[in-house]
């Protein structure tokens, strides 16, 4: 039996306390269910009228298709009690109270709008499933009760208010949860669970493993508020088993990065908590803390540019450190490092305070240059030194001489960019490296040709050098008619 719900239906709908519908119903006029009414739909619901009020008690067994937006989220609830997956075409916003699922096989959404939650969630059994264009919304003073391995949401899910609120998320079978505390101020905030690994390990200095099981992702969607932030922890599968040594991880574009936390304290730990505010939001994953003394950190760790533009890193490590390699690395956007040398270190304590130094002996055009440690434990562990940034004052960017080769008698041009103005000193070389002219002048901020006054010098014809500084030489060659 199909049954069409009209303005007279819904007058209909008031003369009894149950209502049972089959197969298909769809609602062109208003739907009116008022307190203490229980309408069971056995099928399949079409809502085309933005006139659907639940004061009372609405069950469905099958699937809904939303095409108008149902503001009035009354006080009643909507159950999903089908026994095959239910599914929830939401192509407007769909407003509810309370939402209960009893589904064992569950309930997706999909769509392009949201079932928006201003009540109760009850997850008493089943998964919802949702997608970045179609999921929950739980409004200020929302919430869930009930939620478990076996009735959760798997995708992601908003949360919009100030209260403190437990993100349901989960997925492949896993109820793995993310808790916002102490908020700030009204936000929208959105979580997922991922029950895989992030794909890219790489640590600083203050983490020594992250998850390769699981991450989440909390993003602050609108407002500026900050909150602390918990993760789901099961120490019977978590990789790291002393909830005691675990922080919470962020990526920060390059590598994880710490968040302090802490165990929420019940028995067993469910949770991890930070111990502060978090104001950065993305990727969160947990993490093991780097069990390293203090001391075997670097006490020191600088970088600076000497004159003849190298640019020189320096680090002290303390009496008892014990580190088998550093490895240099170079960025030039604070984000993608490579690799540009190696410093041995010494596998057995020190005996007494070290310092190591290397030199970066190449000239770059960047104008700021990123320095970082990656250094090697003995027992294969590795993490990072923060992270050194520094201008790049070195003024050469480009040099040129022409015409090379010159004729003897005519002088010859020095095409520079530099970033400053100043006054410079070069010199001319022979082969066997005798000094054999000098010219002193002036030069100024940006790229400009200087004459290079070899000319009168009559110069046989060879091979010569131009040192402009001690690491910046160029060679060009006088010939003859």
């Amino acid at each position: 039996m199909k049954i069409r719900y009209s303005i007279l239906t819904a007058l209909f709908l008031l003369c009894f306390n149950l209502i049972v519908a089959q197969i298909e119903v769809a609602n062109d006029g208003v739907l009116f269910i008022s307190d203490g009414q229980l309408v069971h739909v056995q099928g399949n619901l079409t809502n085309r009228s933005s006139l659907f009020f639940n004061r009372g008690d609405f069950c469905l067994t099958g699937n809904l298709t939303n095409n108008a937006q149902v503001f009035d989220m009354s006080t009643g609830i909507f159950r999903l009690l089908g026994t095959g997956t239910q599914t929830l075409t939401l192509n407007q916003t769909f407003n509810v109270y309370d939402v209960e699922i009893d589904n064992a096989s569950g309930a997706r959404i999909i769509g392009s709008s949201n079932l928006e939650i201003y009540g109760l969630m009850n997850f008493w059994n089943g998964i919802i499933h949702t997608s970045k264009d179609a999921l929950v919304r739980f409004y200020n003073l929302g919430n869930h009760i009930n939620a478990d391995d076996f009735s959760h949401i798997s995708g992601p899910v908003q949360k919009v208010g100030i209260d403190n609120f437990i993100l349901p998320t989960g997925k492949g079978g896993l109820y793995k949860p993310a808790g916002l505390y102490d908020i700030t101020e009204n936000n929208i905030f959105q979580g997922e669970y991922f029950d895989y690994g992030f794909g890219n390990y790489e640590t600083d200095y203050s983490l020594k493993n992250v998850s390769k099981k699981e991450y989440w992702e909390i993003v602050r969607l609108a407002g500026m508020g900050n909150a602390r932030l918990s993760l789901a922890y099961d120490g019977l599968t978590s990789s790291f088993p002393d909830e005691h040594n675990i922080d919470i991880a962020f990526w920060s574009e390059a590598f994880w990065t710490q968040v302090k936390a802490e165990p929420d304290g019940s028995a067993p730990v469910s949770e991890i908590i930070s111990q502060d505010l978090v104001t950065n939001f993305g990727f969160f994953t947990l993490a093991e803390r780097e069990l390293i003394p203090e001391n075997v950190e670097p006490l020191q760790f600088d970088v600076f540019q000497d004159e003849d533009c190298q640019t020189i890193l320096t680090w002290i490590l303390p009496e008892g450190s014990a580190i088998t390699e550093f490895e240099i690395e170079r960025s030039f956007d604070s984000l993608n490092y490579v690799n540009i040398g190696y410093v041995a270190g010494d596998t057995l304590p020190l005996e007494e305070i070290k310092v190591y130094w290397f030199t970066d002996a190449q000239l770059h055009k960047s104008d700021r240059l990123y320095y970082r440690l990656k250094i090697k434990y003995p027992t294969g562990a590795f993490s990072y030194s923060p992270v050194r940034g520094i201008e790049n004052d070195c003024p050469f960017l480009d040099c040129l001489l022409f015409p090379n080769p010159v004729l003897s008698g005519r002088d010859m041009k020095l095409r520079m960019e530099t970033d400053e103005d100043q006054t410079i000193t070069v010199d001319i070389y022979d082969i066997p490296g005798h000094l054999i002219g000098r010219q002193t002048f002036d030069i100024f901020a940006g790229k400009a040709d200087y004459p290079i006054k070899v000319g009168k010098m009559d110069l046989p014809a060879a091979t010569y050098f131009l040192k402009v500084n001690k690491r910046k030489t160029l060679k060009f060659v006088v010939i003859r008619d």
